[in-house]
Protein backbone atom coordinates (compact mmCIF):
# COMPACT_ATOMS: atom_id res chain seq x y z
CA UNK A 1 0.00 0.00 0.00
CA UNK A 2 2.81 2.40 0.92
CA UNK A 3 4.60 1.81 -2.39
CA UNK A 4 1.39 2.48 -4.25
CA UNK A 5 1.00 5.81 -2.47
CA UNK A 6 4.59 6.75 -3.22
CA UNK A 7 4.27 5.95 -6.92
CA UNK A 8 1.06 7.94 -7.22
CA UNK A 9 2.16 10.91 -5.11
CA UNK A 10 2.44 13.14 -8.17
CA UNK A 11 -1.29 12.88 -8.93
CA UNK A 12 -3.32 16.05 -8.53
CA UNK A 13 -4.60 16.72 -5.03
CA UNK A 14 -8.24 17.68 -4.69
CA UNK A 15 -7.56 20.35 -2.04
CA UNK A 16 -4.32 22.16 -1.21
CA UNK A 17 -3.60 24.18 1.96
CA UNK A 18 -0.88 26.58 0.84
CA UNK A 19 1.95 28.17 2.83
CA UNK A 20 0.81 26.94 6.28
CA UNK A 21 3.03 28.27 9.08
CA UNK A 22 3.50 25.30 11.44
CA UNK A 23 6.48 26.81 13.24
CA UNK A 24 8.35 26.00 15.36
CA UNK A 25 7.83 22.27 14.71
CA UNK A 26 7.44 21.95 10.93
CA UNK A 27 7.96 25.43 9.52
CA UNK A 28 6.25 26.51 6.29
CA UNK A 29 4.30 23.63 4.78
CA UNK A 30 1.91 22.87 1.92
CA UNK A 31 -0.69 20.24 2.76
CA UNK A 32 -2.23 18.31 -0.13
CA UNK A 33 -5.50 16.49 0.58
CA UNK A 34 -6.52 13.46 -1.51
CA UNK A 35 -10.05 12.67 -0.37
CA UNK A 36 -10.54 9.75 -2.76
CA UNK A 37 -7.32 8.09 -1.58
CA UNK A 38 -7.97 8.96 2.10
CA UNK A 39 -4.49 10.49 2.55
CA UNK A 40 -2.84 13.87 3.05
CA UNK A 41 0.69 14.85 2.00
CA UNK A 42 2.81 17.21 4.10
CA UNK A 43 5.30 19.11 1.89
CA UNK A 44 7.79 20.89 4.16
CA UNK A 45 9.65 23.87 2.69
CA UNK A 46 12.78 23.81 4.90
CA UNK A 47 14.07 20.33 4.05
CA UNK A 48 11.85 19.48 1.06
CA UNK A 49 10.59 16.50 3.04
CA UNK A 50 7.27 14.84 2.11
CA UNK A 51 5.29 12.72 4.55
CA UNK A 52 1.98 10.93 3.96
CA UNK A 53 -0.68 10.48 6.66
CA UNK A 54 -3.92 8.49 6.53
CA UNK A 55 -7.22 10.35 6.72
CA UNK A 56 -9.05 9.02 9.77
CA UNK A 57 -12.44 10.62 9.04
CA UNK A 58 -14.19 13.61 7.48
CA UNK A 59 -17.05 15.60 9.02
CA UNK A 60 -18.55 18.39 6.95
CA UNK A 61 -15.56 20.45 5.80
CA UNK A 62 -13.31 19.04 8.54
CA UNK A 63 -10.63 16.48 7.61
CA UNK A 64 -8.96 14.50 10.41
CA UNK A 65 -5.65 12.74 9.66
CA UNK A 66 -3.19 10.72 11.71
CA UNK A 67 -0.86 7.71 11.37
CA UNK A 68 2.22 8.15 9.20
CA UNK A 69 2.11 5.72 6.25
CA UNK A 70 4.63 7.08 3.75
CA UNK A 71 7.81 9.13 3.36
CA UNK A 72 8.48 9.25 -0.42
CA UNK A 73 11.18 11.94 -0.16
CA UNK A 74 13.46 9.62 1.84
CA UNK A 75 15.52 7.71 -0.75
CA UNK A 76 16.75 5.18 1.83
CA UNK A 77 13.24 4.19 2.90
CA UNK A 78 12.19 3.80 -0.75
CA UNK A 79 14.79 1.05 -1.14
CA UNK A 80 13.33 -1.02 1.69
CA UNK A 81 10.85 -3.83 1.21
CA UNK A 82 7.17 -3.11 1.82
CA UNK A 83 7.34 -5.23 4.98
CA UNK A 84 10.26 -3.24 6.41
CA UNK A 85 8.61 0.07 5.52
CA UNK A 86 5.43 -0.92 7.33
CA UNK A 87 7.42 -2.02 10.40
CA UNK A 88 9.22 1.33 10.43
CA UNK A 89 6.04 3.42 10.17
CA UNK A 90 4.28 1.25 12.77
CA UNK A 91 7.18 1.83 15.17
CA UNK A 92 6.85 5.60 14.75
CA UNK A 93 3.07 5.52 15.19
CA UNK A 94 3.36 3.37 18.32
CA UNK A 95 5.60 5.98 19.95
CA UNK A 96 4.52 9.33 18.50
CA UNK A 97 0.99 10.68 18.20
CA UNK A 98 0.87 13.21 15.34
CA UNK A 99 -2.62 14.32 14.31
CA UNK A 100 -4.03 17.01 12.03
CA UNK A 101 -7.37 18.79 11.70
CA UNK A 102 -7.90 20.67 8.43
CA UNK A 103 -10.99 22.71 7.56
CA UNK A 104 -11.19 23.47 3.85
CA UNK A 105 -14.05 25.91 4.42
CA UNK A 106 -11.92 28.49 6.24
CA UNK A 107 -8.33 27.19 5.92
CA UNK A 108 -7.94 26.43 9.63
CA UNK A 109 -5.25 23.85 10.48
CA UNK A 110 -4.46 22.32 13.85
CA UNK A 111 -1.35 20.15 14.35
CA UNK A 112 -0.88 18.11 17.55
CA UNK A 113 2.39 16.34 18.33
CA UNK A 114 2.97 14.33 21.50
CA UNK A 115 4.67 11.19 22.81
CA UNK A 116 2.63 8.11 23.65
CA UNK A 117 2.77 6.93 27.26
CA UNK A 118 5.60 4.43 27.63
CA UNK A 119 7.39 5.57 24.46
CA UNK A 120 10.83 4.07 23.74
CA UNK A 121 13.75 5.98 25.22
CA UNK A 122 15.13 6.93 21.80
CA UNK A 123 11.92 8.87 21.04
CA UNK A 124 11.94 10.42 24.52
CA UNK A 125 15.48 11.67 23.88
CA UNK A 126 14.49 13.10 20.47
CA UNK A 127 11.61 15.04 22.03
CA UNK A 128 13.87 16.25 24.82
CA UNK A 129 16.41 17.60 22.32
CA UNK A 130 13.91 19.11 19.86
CA UNK A 131 11.44 20.34 22.51
CA UNK A 132 8.52 20.56 20.04
CA UNK A 133 5.34 22.52 20.72
CA UNK A 134 2.46 20.15 21.45
CA UNK A 135 -0.26 22.08 19.59
CA UNK A 136 -0.04 24.55 16.72
CA UNK A 137 -2.96 26.36 15.09
CA UNK A 138 -2.76 28.41 11.91
CA UNK A 139 -4.78 29.53 8.90
CA UNK A 140 -3.78 28.74 5.31
CA UNK A 141 -4.92 29.74 1.85
CA UNK A 142 -7.03 26.96 0.36
CA UNK A 143 -6.99 26.00 -3.32
CA UNK A 144 -9.90 23.66 -3.96
CA UNK A 145 -9.20 21.91 -7.28
CA UNK A 146 -12.28 19.77 -6.87
CA UNK A 147 -14.44 22.88 -7.21
CA UNK A 148 -11.91 24.55 -9.54
CA UNK A 149 -11.82 27.71 -7.45
CA UNK A 150 -9.47 29.34 -4.97
CA UNK A 151 -9.55 30.68 -1.44
CA UNK A 152 -11.84 29.56 1.36
CA UNK A 153 -14.46 27.57 -0.52
CA UNK A 154 -16.87 25.15 1.15
CA UNK A 155 -17.84 21.97 -0.70
CA UNK A 156 -20.16 20.90 2.11
CA UNK A 157 -23.90 21.47 2.20
CA UNK A 158 -24.31 21.22 5.97
CA UNK A 159 -26.11 24.05 7.72
CA UNK A 160 -23.11 24.72 9.91
CA UNK A 161 -20.77 25.23 6.94
CA UNK A 162 -23.29 27.44 5.13
CA UNK A 163 -23.79 29.67 8.18
CA UNK A 164 -20.17 29.99 9.31
CA UNK A 165 -17.74 32.35 7.67
CA UNK A 166 -14.67 33.67 9.47
CA UNK A 167 -14.91 36.96 7.51
CA UNK A 168 -18.62 37.48 6.73
CA UNK A 169 -20.37 40.50 5.23
CA UNK A 170 -23.38 41.76 7.15
CA UNK A 171 -25.77 44.56 6.33
CA UNK A 172 -25.52 47.65 8.54
CA UNK A 173 -27.28 46.89 11.84
CA UNK A 174 -29.60 49.52 13.31
CA UNK A 175 -28.43 50.41 16.81
CA UNK A 176 -31.81 50.26 18.53
CA UNK A 177 -32.94 48.92 21.90
CA UNK A 178 -32.74 45.32 20.64
CA UNK A 179 -29.17 45.91 19.39
CA UNK A 180 -27.86 47.18 22.74
CA UNK A 181 -29.65 44.42 24.66
CA UNK A 182 -28.07 41.71 22.52
CA UNK A 183 -24.69 43.47 22.48
CA UNK A 184 -24.63 43.48 26.28
CA UNK A 185 -25.69 39.81 26.38
CA UNK A 186 -23.01 38.61 23.94
CA UNK A 187 -20.31 40.80 25.50
CA UNK A 188 -20.76 38.92 28.79
CA UNK A 189 -21.09 35.48 27.19
CA UNK A 190 -18.17 33.02 27.65
CA UNK A 191 -15.93 32.79 24.60
CA UNK A 192 -16.72 29.15 23.77
CA UNK A 193 -20.48 29.60 24.13
CA UNK A 194 -20.43 32.73 21.97
CA UNK A 195 -18.39 31.07 19.21
CA UNK A 196 -20.53 27.92 19.13
CA UNK A 197 -23.69 30.02 18.97
CA UNK A 198 -22.22 32.08 16.11
CA UNK A 199 -20.84 29.12 14.12
CA UNK A 200 -24.13 27.22 14.30
CA UNK A 201 -26.25 30.41 13.91
CA UNK A 202 -28.47 29.46 16.85
CA UNK A 203 -31.77 31.29 17.31
CA UNK A 204 -34.72 31.89 15.00
CA UNK A 205 -35.96 35.41 15.95
CA UNK A 206 -33.98 38.09 14.07
CA UNK A 207 -31.26 35.52 13.37
CA UNK A 208 -29.31 37.56 10.81
CA UNK A 209 -29.25 40.62 13.05
CA UNK A 210 -28.11 38.51 16.00
CA UNK A 211 -25.36 36.97 13.86
CA UNK A 212 -24.12 40.45 12.92
CA UNK A 213 -24.05 41.52 16.58
CA UNK A 214 -22.27 38.31 17.63
CA UNK A 215 -19.65 38.89 14.94
CA UNK A 216 -19.16 42.49 16.11
CA UNK A 217 -18.55 41.26 19.67
CA UNK A 218 -16.20 38.50 18.47
CA UNK A 219 -14.15 41.06 16.52
CA UNK A 220 -14.14 43.54 19.41
CA UNK A 221 -12.97 40.89 21.88
CA UNK A 222 -10.36 39.60 19.42
CA UNK A 223 -11.66 36.02 19.53
CA UNK A 224 -10.64 33.37 16.99
CA UNK A 225 -13.67 31.07 16.69
CA UNK A 226 -11.92 28.61 14.35
CA UNK A 227 -10.69 26.63 17.35
CA UNK A 228 -14.31 25.86 18.34
CA UNK A 229 -15.34 24.20 15.06
CA UNK A 230 -15.21 20.69 16.57
CA UNK A 231 -17.17 21.70 19.66
CA UNK A 232 -19.79 23.43 17.51
CA UNK A 233 -20.25 20.33 15.38
CA UNK A 234 -20.86 18.05 18.37
CA UNK A 235 -23.10 20.60 20.10
CA UNK A 236 -25.22 20.77 16.96
CA UNK A 237 -25.44 16.97 16.83
CA UNK A 238 -26.47 16.87 20.51
CA UNK A 239 -29.22 19.43 19.97
CA UNK A 240 -30.51 17.57 16.92
CA UNK A 241 -30.76 14.34 18.93
CA UNK A 242 -32.60 16.13 21.74
CA UNK A 243 -35.11 17.63 19.29
CA UNK A 244 -35.69 14.21 17.71
CA UNK A 245 -36.36 12.65 21.13
CA UNK A 246 -38.74 15.45 22.08
CA UNK A 247 -40.61 15.13 18.77
CA UNK A 248 -41.04 11.38 19.28
CA UNK A 249 -42.43 11.89 22.79
CA UNK A 250 -44.86 14.54 21.52
CA UNK A 251 -46.03 12.21 18.75
CA UNK A 252 -46.55 9.33 21.19
CA UNK A 253 -48.57 11.57 23.52
CA UNK A 254 -50.71 12.79 20.60
CA UNK A 255 -51.48 9.22 19.53
CA UNK A 256 -52.41 8.27 23.12
CA UNK A 257 -54.82 11.19 23.33
CA UNK A 258 -56.35 10.49 19.90
CA UNK A 259 -57.10 6.89 20.83
CA UNK A 260 -58.33 7.69 24.32
CA UNK A 261 -55.61 5.75 26.11
CA UNK A 262 -53.05 6.75 28.67
CA UNK A 263 -49.35 5.94 28.25
CA UNK A 264 -49.96 2.96 30.52
CA UNK A 265 -52.88 0.63 29.74
CA UNK A 266 -55.20 -0.81 32.37
CA UNK A 267 -52.93 -3.84 32.66
CA UNK A 268 -49.96 -1.61 33.36
CA UNK A 269 -48.41 -2.12 29.91
CA UNK A 270 -47.52 0.68 27.52
CA UNK A 271 -49.68 1.19 24.42
CA UNK A 272 -47.48 1.14 21.29
CA UNK A 273 -48.82 2.55 18.00
CA UNK A 274 -47.42 2.21 14.48
CA UNK A 275 -48.37 4.02 11.26
CA UNK A 276 -48.11 2.43 7.78
CA UNK A 277 -48.71 3.73 4.26
CA UNK A 278 -51.38 1.84 2.26
CA UNK A 279 -50.63 1.30 -1.43
CA UNK A 280 -49.80 4.27 -3.66
CA UNK A 281 -52.75 6.40 -2.53
CA UNK A 282 -50.75 7.99 0.25
CA UNK A 283 -53.34 7.03 2.89
CA UNK A 284 -52.07 5.97 6.29
CA UNK A 285 -53.26 3.30 8.72
CA UNK A 286 -52.42 3.48 12.43
CA UNK A 287 -52.71 0.46 14.71
CA UNK A 288 -52.07 0.26 18.45
CA UNK A 289 -51.30 -2.67 20.72
CA UNK A 290 -50.22 -3.26 24.27
CA UNK A 291 -46.53 -3.90 24.67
Amino acid sequence: MVLGLILSSNAYAEIIFKNCDLSPNLGKTDIKVFLEKNVIEMHHYDDEDIRIFAIEKTEGSNVYAKRLIGNPSDSEIKEWSTHDQNRYFNLINENIDETFLLNYNNGFVRSILRLHNGADQVFVDIFKDDNPKEQIETNCKVVNLYEKTEDTVSTSSTTQDQQYNSTPKFALVEKDKFYYKQLNKYSRMPEAVLCISYINAYGWYKREKKQAIKYEVIETRGINCDRYMDAAYYDKQRRSNEIADATKKAFDSGVDAAYGVTPESQRGNKMVCTTQRIGSSGMAKTTCRQK
